[in-house]
Protein backbone atom coordinates (compact mmCIF):
# COMPACT_ATOMS: atom_id res chain seq x y z
CA UNK A 1 0.00 0.00 0.00
CA UNK A 2 1.70 3.48 -0.66
CA UNK A 3 1.35 6.38 1.73
CA UNK A 4 0.95 9.87 1.34
CA UNK A 5 3.98 11.28 3.19
CA UNK A 6 4.39 14.91 4.72
CA UNK A 7 6.86 16.82 6.74
CA UNK A 8 5.27 18.71 9.31
CA UNK A 9 7.45 20.39 11.62
CA UNK A 10 10.45 18.64 10.46
CA UNK A 11 8.94 15.37 11.29
CA UNK A 12 8.27 12.61 8.57
CA UNK A 13 4.63 11.85 8.69
CA UNK A 14 3.17 9.03 6.44
CA UNK A 15 -0.78 8.79 5.65
CA UNK A 16 -2.33 5.51 4.99
CA UNK A 17 -5.87 5.63 3.76
CA UNK A 18 -9.57 5.09 6.18
CA UNK A 19 -10.91 2.18 5.00
CA UNK A 20 -14.97 3.01 3.36
CA UNK A 21 -17.10 2.05 6.12
CA UNK A 22 -14.57 3.91 8.71
CA UNK A 23 -14.44 7.06 6.43
CA UNK A 24 -18.38 7.22 5.95
CA UNK A 25 -18.38 7.54 9.68
CA UNK A 26 -15.96 9.79 10.04
CA UNK A 27 -17.31 11.82 7.57
CA UNK A 28 -20.57 11.94 9.36
CA UNK A 29 -18.58 13.49 12.25
CA UNK A 30 -16.44 15.83 10.08
CA UNK A 31 -19.82 17.40 8.84
CA UNK A 32 -21.43 18.03 12.15
CA UNK A 33 -18.46 19.16 13.72
CA UNK A 34 -17.52 21.67 10.21
CA UNK A 35 -20.42 22.73 9.63
CA UNK A 36 -20.84 25.47 12.09
CA UNK A 37 -17.76 26.54 11.99
CA UNK A 38 -17.94 27.30 8.09
CA UNK A 39 -19.18 30.91 8.58
CA UNK A 40 -16.10 31.89 10.70
CA UNK A 41 -13.34 30.49 8.19
CA UNK A 42 -15.73 32.28 5.24
CA UNK A 43 -14.95 35.86 7.20
CA UNK A 44 -11.39 34.58 8.11
CA UNK A 45 -11.72 33.96 11.87
CA UNK A 46 -10.04 30.88 11.95
CA UNK A 47 -9.19 30.54 15.87
CA UNK A 48 -13.57 31.37 16.44
CA UNK A 49 -14.05 28.82 14.00
CA UNK A 50 -12.02 25.89 15.69
CA UNK A 51 -13.84 27.04 18.77
CA UNK A 52 -17.43 26.11 17.35
CA UNK A 53 -16.12 22.84 15.62
CA UNK A 54 -14.66 21.63 18.77
CA UNK A 55 -17.55 22.58 21.18
CA UNK A 56 -19.75 20.30 19.03
CA UNK A 57 -17.84 17.66 20.67
CA UNK A 58 -17.52 16.46 24.05
CA UNK A 59 -13.89 15.33 25.17
CA UNK A 60 -14.41 11.85 24.42
CA UNK A 61 -15.90 12.74 21.30
CA UNK A 62 -13.04 14.59 20.04
CA UNK A 63 -10.32 11.93 21.54
CA UNK A 64 -12.04 9.33 19.39
CA UNK A 65 -11.83 11.28 16.01
CA UNK A 66 -8.79 12.26 16.63
CA UNK A 67 -7.29 8.75 17.14
CA UNK A 68 -9.58 7.50 14.36
CA UNK A 69 -8.04 9.94 12.06
CA UNK A 70 -4.13 9.25 13.27
CA UNK A 71 -4.99 5.34 13.55
CA UNK A 72 -3.11 4.89 9.95
CA UNK A 73 -0.25 7.68 10.52
CA UNK A 74 2.93 7.13 11.28
CA UNK A 75 5.86 10.05 12.43
CA UNK A 76 9.31 9.28 11.62
CA UNK A 77 8.50 5.77 10.87
CA UNK A 78 6.35 4.91 14.25
CA UNK A 79 3.06 4.85 14.82
CA UNK A 80 1.50 8.04 16.03
CA UNK A 81 1.09 8.02 19.33
CA UNK A 82 0.00 9.97 23.04
CA UNK A 83 3.88 11.41 22.81
CA UNK A 84 2.66 13.10 19.14
CA UNK A 85 -0.93 13.84 20.45
CA UNK A 86 0.45 16.22 23.48
CA UNK A 87 2.07 18.79 21.06
CA UNK A 88 -1.29 20.10 20.28
CA UNK A 89 -0.51 22.17 17.51
CA UNK A 90 1.27 19.27 15.44
CA UNK A 91 -1.88 17.28 16.02
CA UNK A 92 -3.53 19.61 14.45
CA UNK A 93 -1.63 20.08 11.66
CA UNK A 94 -1.52 16.08 11.20
CA UNK A 95 -5.93 15.84 11.80
CA UNK A 96 -6.03 18.75 9.00
CA UNK A 97 -3.24 16.58 6.59
CA UNK A 98 -5.21 13.24 7.32
CA UNK A 99 -9.18 15.27 6.46
CA UNK A 100 -7.40 16.88 2.86
CA UNK A 101 -5.84 13.26 2.11
CA UNK A 102 -8.52 11.12 2.94
CA UNK A 103 -11.39 13.22 2.55
CA UNK A 104 -10.77 16.39 0.19
CA UNK A 105 -12.29 14.93 -2.65
CA UNK A 106 -15.68 14.83 -0.61
CA UNK A 107 -15.14 18.81 1.12
CA UNK A 108 -13.22 20.03 -1.82
CA UNK A 109 -16.91 22.12 -3.07
CA UNK A 110 -16.56 23.64 0.72
CA UNK A 111 -13.13 24.17 0.17
CA UNK A 112 -13.61 26.18 -2.98
CA UNK A 113 -16.41 28.52 -1.42
CA UNK A 114 -13.99 29.41 1.01
CA UNK A 115 -11.69 30.50 -1.88
CA UNK A 116 -14.66 32.47 -3.42
CA UNK A 117 -15.03 33.96 0.00
CA UNK A 118 -11.67 35.39 -0.11
CA UNK A 119 -9.98 33.59 2.66
CA UNK A 120 -7.33 32.25 0.53
CA UNK A 121 -5.75 35.77 -0.28
CA UNK A 122 -6.37 36.56 3.45
CA UNK A 123 -4.31 33.87 4.41
CA UNK A 124 -1.33 34.74 1.59
CA UNK A 125 -1.06 38.02 1.92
Amino acid sequence: MSLHVKTIEGREVSFGKVGAIEGWKLIHQLTKVLSPALDGLGKGDVGGAIGKAMGNLSADELIGLIRALTADVLVDGKKFSNTEMADYGFTLLVVVESVKYNFGGFFSPIQQGLNGSGLAAKEKG
